[in-house]
């Protein structure tokens, strides 16, 4: 059918478009997840995590992907490599490979690669050090270290930095709806400032759970006041 003939359309794309494939593999990628082959989804993606120029997303992306196809062991052992190759873009693949632990709930794991984030070069980078921040505060909120995400959280939601605060945002917003996905209140001091922040800046039904959870953890607090 024309869906199928697409796809195979891209393909070709990619291998005649040889080392500069990106934008190809990236379509192709994206075409496939939509057709629900998650698992090729994820295989186009990992062609780019050789490219010459490599864009932080895709490597995020790449994990998602993985993970959606239930390979996300695979997709540690992948970004391991990448990473020990030293390449230009190893912040970008090292955050990825973070969030591959978090989301197999390895909370050591992933500290320990958000350490060898900031202690890589491109951690001065924006790009680079906004998404470790996040995550980082949000493992900290997950592992019990209350005053470590609120200080981290607070750092992005308060900041003067324009060039920051606009990078953080649909971090922001994106974490904030994963905590919402759950069905469950947060209840989580450190994430306050987060929740400050989404009850005026995310959509009307994250900004609505965002509200709502302040409210009953200032109650759990002690603070009925803020709960009003």
């Amino acid at each position: 059918d024309d869906r199928d003939g697409a796809v195979a359309a891209m393909r070709l794309a990619v291998d005649t478009a040889g080392e500069w494939h990106w934008s190809y593999s990236q379509r192709l990628g994206e075409m496939l997840a939509a057709c629900g082959d998650l698992a090729g989804a994820a295989d186009a993606y990992r062609g780019l995590l050789d490219q010459p120029l490599l864009s932080g997303p895709d490597a995020g992306r790449y994990v998602q992907l993985m993970v959606a196809a239930g390979r996300v062991d695979e997709a540690v052992a992948v970004l391991e490599q990448h990473t020990a190759d030293g390449e230009p873009f190893t912040g970008d693949l090292l955050l990825a490979l973070a969030s591959a632990h978090s989301a197999r709930d390895d909370i050591d794991a992933t500290r320990e690669v958000l350490a060898r984030v900031r202690a890589h070069w491109s951690a001065v980078l924006p790009q680079v050090s906004v998404r470790a921040d996040v995550m980082e505060a949000s493992v900290a909120a997950a592992g019990g270290d209350d005053e470590c995400a609120a200080q981290l959280f607070r750092s992005l939601t308060d900041t003067d930095d324009a060039e920051r605060r606009d990078l953080a945002r649909p971090l922001l917003i994106a974490a904030g709806e994963q905590l919402a996905a759950a069905g469950k209140l947060c209840l989580i001091p450190g994430v306050r400032p987060l929740l400050e922040y989404l009850s005026e800046a995310a959509a009307p039904k994250t900004a609505t759970w965002a509200a709502t959870s302040l409210a009953h953890l200032a109650t759990v607090e002690g603070r009925p006041d803020d709960a009003e």
